[in-house]
């Protein structure tokens, strides 16, 4: 008897391993019933946690700059939305906060209460001011994980810590690498009539706008506007100098020493250097190598440059490459140079939130834009659509890796910053037939790059909002026309000190080292 139950016993559990076994293989090879109907579950589960892109949207979104010129940017966007709408049933329309006014405009759409999806932000662009003024929707990785998830693979995690604001984030950055460093752009052709040496400083730049001055009586050496009439040259006196703005301040004169690692900050308006560069301006000035009305001219620069009323231009090293392309195509004897103004100067990247995709506060379509944003930046075709432009019609491919573009018709020309927000340096192409500085200028750049802790520093200035607003007024009064060579500086900046404390300047900078000490000390 006992014989016997062994003997069932071993039957039955011999049944049960081949049961299992068998259960086993038909799971794996996907035709076992319970795995079927496992796999039916799973599927209708994933189908009803799947985001409801059902109904049609239309996602408005605020572009910093102007737009192109003739409807090169309508054929664009028209261009862009028949790829994604099929895809995530959703369409893109455009607004444009033009740069002659973009500031004042940039905080008018967000006090007006108009609704919008999406706008261009950045650590310079009021990322910090309207963050803590609730401007923008807080982004989870929750809400990525769920719409967008190949943006957490794509952006290195560096890049959503310096997107956070009291921990939490606000934008989609960018990884596009760029320098913020002004260089000087000039009509080659006329610096080599009036033999002028080639431009390797500030002197040797200004003893071209010198031969300009003299010799070319019908145009402005440097026609500067009210767009760039400070910033710009204060920027170049801040590269001279090896000085960074810290974090999202919006005066250019609170610094830090980007080759200290301390962080030493100071007010440049301060300091016996920025003396020696106003008096250069202030000659400048005396000297008419720009007009008379340039604090108030709203004209910007590089368009008196293209109408050939000006003979140079203050901009940066990407930028010019469309203009040394286009511009000698319009004007047949043209030739233009860029000159690097970095001067062999240690020089600071753009950090990841130099460039960015806020999200306003009034958008019903969050998951939409995510999704939208998701494709613009992983899906080469569509972010080189939004770089370039319509292939063939504004660009053409050159070998691998670089592009070519087709200008000079005003009609169709794609220059618009529908491009900023999305720009991936996987899918970048380098530019031929530009300007033939343009190697040396990046491989100086790169070389003498430096990275520093702040880079990713913001600054939150929301107790101090009184402060700031009356220190942006003295800049204005004081500090622009003392750049500009418009007020002697040995009266001028005793005077801009004393406005500048009354106004808070101190009380401003005791904040900023603060919290950048605070900030330098967690991030060690």
């Amino acid at each position: 008897m006992t014989k016997y139950l062994k003997q069932i016993s071993l039957i039955l559990v011999i049944v049960m391993l081949v049961t299992a076994m068998a259960g086993c293989g038909s799971t794996a090879a996907g035709d076992n019933t319970a795995a079927t109907s496992t796999s039916s579950q799973t599927s209708a589960s994933a189908e009803n946690t799947a985001p409801d892109i059902s109904k049609k949207v239309e996602l408005k979104i605020y572009c910093v700059g102007d737009a192109s010129p003739g409807e090169g940017s309508n054929m664009v966007r028209d261009a862009v939305n028949q790829v994604i709408e099929p895809k995530i049933n959703a369409t893109i329309s455009t607004e444009y906060l033009p740069w002659s006014d973009w500031t004042n405009k940039y905080q008018l759409v967000f006090a007006s209460g108009e609704e919008f999806d999406g706008i261009y932000t950045a650590n310079w662009a009021y990322y910090q001011a309207q963050a803590t003024k609730n401007g923008f929707k807080e982004i989870t990785k929750e809400d990525l994980q769920k719409y967008a998830p190949g943006l957490l693979t794509d952006l290195p995690e560096m890049a959503w810590d310096q997107a956070k604001i009291n921990g939490k984030i606000y934008m989609i950055p960018t990884t596009f690498n760029e320098f913020p460093t002004v260089h000087f752009a000039v009509r080659e052709d006329l610096k080599k009539k009036y033999n002028v040496p080639d431009i390797t400083d500030l002197d040797t730049f200004g003893a071209y706008l010198d031969a300009i001055a003299k010799n070319e009586k019908g145009m402005v050496p440097l026609d500067i506007s009210v767009m760039n009439n400070y910033s710009d040259l204060q920027q170049i006196f801040n590269t001279e100098n090896e000085y960074a703005v810290v974090g999202n301040v919006s005066e250019r004169n609170f610094v830090y020493k980007i080759t200290d690692p301390g962080a030493a900050i100071v007010n440049v308006y301060e300091t016996p250097e920025f003396m020696d560069f106003a008096k250069k301006m202030y000659q400048w000035k005396q000297a008419g190598y720009w007009s008379k009305n340039a604090i108030s001219n709203k004209t910007p620069n590089a368009t008196a440059f293209e109408n050939g009323k000006s003979a140079a231009l203050l901009t940066n090293a990407l930028q010019a490459t469309n203009y040394s392309e286009q511009w000698p195509v319009q004007h047949p004897g043209w030739e233009i140079q860029v000159y690097d103004s970095s001067l062999g100067k240690k020089q600071i990247g753009t950090p990841y939130i130099g460039s960015g995709l806020g999200i306003h506060a009034t958008s019903r379509n969050v998951d939409r834009l995510l999704m939208f944003a998701e494709l613009a930046r992983t899906d080469k075709e569509l972010n080189q659509l939004l770089c370039y432009g319509i292939k063939d019609t504004h660009w053409e491919q050159v070998g691998e890796d670089q592009v070519r573009y087709i200008r000079g018709n005003t009609k169709v020309d794609y220059t618009d910053g529908l491009s900023w927000f999305f720009r991936n340096e996987k899918f970048q192409l380098n530019p031929t037939g530009v300007y033939s500085n343009y190697d040396p200028i990046f491989e100086t750049a790169r070389k003498n790059q430096v990275f520093h802790t702040l880079q990713a520093f913001n600054f939150d200035d929301s107790k101090l909002k009184n402060e700031v607003a009356a220190v942006s007024s003295v800049v204005t009064q004081y500090a622009v026309p003392i750049i500009t060579g418009f007020m002697d500086p040995e009266t001028g900046i005793p005077t801009l000190n004393e406005k500048m404390k009354a106004a808070g300047a101190d009380k401003i900078m005791a904040a900023i080292k603060e919290q950048a000490d605070k900030f330098i000390a967690d991030n060690k």
